[in-house]
């Protein structure tokens, strides 16, 4: 009985072997083009495929993206730093990554160029290492494996709110990278890799980037799954929390989710900053204004929120924790929110893309503009 299971087991799985090749060599006969623009590094930190060139499109824009050398949306650099050379790397999310504009249309890119128009005796360089998705401690991952090789003066981290969910959530999404040294777990709740979590990793990584089937067949599932799972069940000292976003968390500041939050975030801004002082390296954070911090109204519509429950959000939170933060840790601090929301009520122009809420090229000058005025800030003395 157990032997005639087995054979019809093993005739099942021969056949979905079968039918899985038919269907790849019949996609790539009819000339179906692969649209993974990522890949994975050696210690599986999602990059873009480098030295590639792609349109990136949505509704409400279309843009050519180049990638430069090591996988980024960002100018080629040299690794070895040349003299004369104060070289800023920012390091963030998809605010930083920036597919929504061309590179010479990003804050970075715009940056550099503000810094060296006045430029004297100091030639300015910024190089941005971003990953949709990211947060302060997958960012800082992405320091120790790029941005530390590039030997930087100063380090930002870019953050958006949405980091506070990104890194509570952390096991989730680190449970199968090479955490390293870095990272205290007991701090963290990070769960060390185990072989099981590595094997499926690599076999996820090796399918995606060989495999036009499982490519799309994945692509649908995330979809799908985003839309039955928009609530993420978390547990913070016993109780379970039914959590639409890291919104919640800042319309009740007083909550155990609240207070967890931040009691994370902080540790992980504070590893940065020490991560940074023991590479000889100057580390700041920068928040990124997000549209629901400029503009109110974007809550009602984005976040399905009532007009109460907007009055009732306290958007300045944000910026006294991460004030707070920086204060405590001794590392310079700055948001671009007021910048943005008075361009906004002087103007009543959005800096953002209506499809998707990133930066649009307004956004971007903005941005660069605001943290430009902060470093060149006589008193900040941070490029000295």
């Amino acid at each position: 009985m157990k032997k005639d299971i087995t054979i019809k087991i093993f005739k099942v799985a021969v056949g979905v072997f079968i039918a899985f090749v038919i269907v790849e060599v019949t996609l790539r006969f009819l000339g179906f083009p692969s649209i993974n623009t990522n890949t994975f590094d050696k210690n599986n930190l999602v990059i873009f495929k480098p030295n590639q060139k792609f349109l990136s499109k949505d509704r409400c824009y279309s843009s050519v993206l180049r990638i430069n050398d090591v996988g980024f949306h960002s100018r080629t650099y040299s690794v070895e730093k040349p003299y004369g050379i104060f070289r800023i790397v920012i390091i963030g999310d998809s605010f930083v990554e920036a597919v929504q504009v061309p590179l010479e249309k990003t804050f970075p890119a715009i940056l550099e160029k503000k810094l060296n128009q006045n430029a004297n005796n100091v030639k300015y360089e910024v190089i941005s290492i971003a990953k949709s998705g990211n947060g302060t401690l997958m960012n800082l991952m992405y320091a120790r494996e790029y941005a530390m090789k590039l030997n930087p003066d100063l380090l930002i981290n870019a953050f958006t709110t949405n980091d506070l969910e990104d890194d509570f959530t952390a096991d989730k999404t680190m449970h199968a990278v090479s955490i390293g040294d870095i990272y205290d777990s007991d701090s963290f709740y990070l769960s060390p890799p185990t072989s099981g979590s590595r094997y499926a990793l690599f076999l996820k990584h090796f399918l995606l980037e060989r495999s036009l089937l499982f490519e799309k067949w994945w692509r649908n599932a995330v979809v799908i799954k985003s839309q039955f799972n928009k609530k993420s069940d978390l547990t913070v000292g016993g109780d379970e929390f039914k959590v639409d976003t890291f919104i919640e968390a800042q319309m009740e500041p007083q909550s155990k989710l609240a207070e967890s939050m931040w009691a994370k975030e902080k540790k992980a801004l504070n590893t940065f900053n020490q991560f940074a002082k023991s590479h000889q390296v100057r580390f700041m954070l920068v928040h990124l204004a997000e549209v629901y911090l400029v503009d109110k109204e974007e809550l009602i519509s984005r976040y399905h929120l009532s007009p109460e429950q907007v009055l009732a959000l306290n958007s300045d939170m944000v910026r006294q924790k991460l004030k707070n933060v920086s204060l405590g840790g001794n590392f310079p601090f700055f948001s671009t929110k007021s910048f943005l929301l008075d361009n906004y009520k002087n103007t009543r122009n959005l800096s953002v893309f209506s499809c998707d809420n990133h930066y649009n090229e307004l956004g971007h000058e903005l941005t660069a503009e605001a943290i430009h005025e902060f470093l060149t800030d006589s008193s900040v003395k941070i490029l000295k």
